[in-house]
């Protein structure tokens, strides 16, 4: 299956997956380009001027479906993505984004924002994974896990503000990355000022890690 838009403006893109994996990127030009590999009924897709909606069947539950998305970076707006029992990658290189919502169940999702400029960024992760790059700021925004892991990179000059709530199931390397802690914040300057990355993280039975080596892919 493949279909192609062209009439969408700036566009929300949503994306509802239930078991199966997708790969979202940016492309140059006005083309919106679905493709998708399912086994059962196909994806549900609803087009609008300021919305193009991609959603896995209600009926054939259970069947895996594959999706590959193309958005052009100069007129993608927002992403909200809802997902389970899979894998998926949105890169947004290019693109200004308003904002990225996220929630998965026993997914493992990486967003790599790393040269796109994204206003807030909130993700919540139940028994999964999630991998965030990150572009200078200023972006706002909060990360949640339970039972899984949130690995996230900022830009070495980006100062950051992260306000984290410690309990004994939840860890984290904050302190190793030199941020310093003032009460529930944890801190870190950096050589550009209007580039701060505001987060508040919490989750149990998880892990939360800066800046891990390797990267966050």
């Amino acid at each position: 299956m493949v279909a192609a838009f062209s009439s969408l403006s700036a566009a929300t893109v949503r994306l509802d997956l239930s078991c199966g994996d997708f790969q979202l990127a940016t492309q140059s030009g006005s083309d919106w380009v679905l493709s998708a590999d399912f086994s059962g009924p196909p994806p549900v897709v609803t087009a609008a001027p300021n919305a193009l909606e991609v959603k896995s069947p209600t009926s054939g539950s259970g069947r895996r479906q594959s999706w590959n998305v193309k958005v052009p970076s100069s007129a993608i707006e927002g992403l909200e993505i809802h997902a389970s029992a899979g894998s998926g990658t949105a890169d947004l290189a290019g693109a200004t984004v308003t904002s990225v919502t996220a929630g998965g169940d026993a997914f493992d999702l990486t967003i790599d924002a790393g040269s796109a400029t994204i206003g807030r960024v909130d993700v919540t992760m139940n028994a999964g994974r999630s991998r965030i790059t990150l572009g200078s700021g200023p972006v706002t925004g909060s990360l949640s896990v339970n039972a899984g892991a949130i690995d996230l990179c900022v830009p070495t000059g980006s100062p950051l503000r992260i306000r984290l709530t410690d309990q004994l199931t939840f860890a984290h390397n904050l302190d190793d990355r030199a941020l310093v802690k003032s009460g529930g914040t944890w801190t870190r300057s950096g050589t550009d000022p209007e580039s701060v990355i505001d987060l508040t993280v919490d989750g149990a039975a998880a892990s939360f890690t800066l800046d891990p080596q390797g990267g966050c892919r």
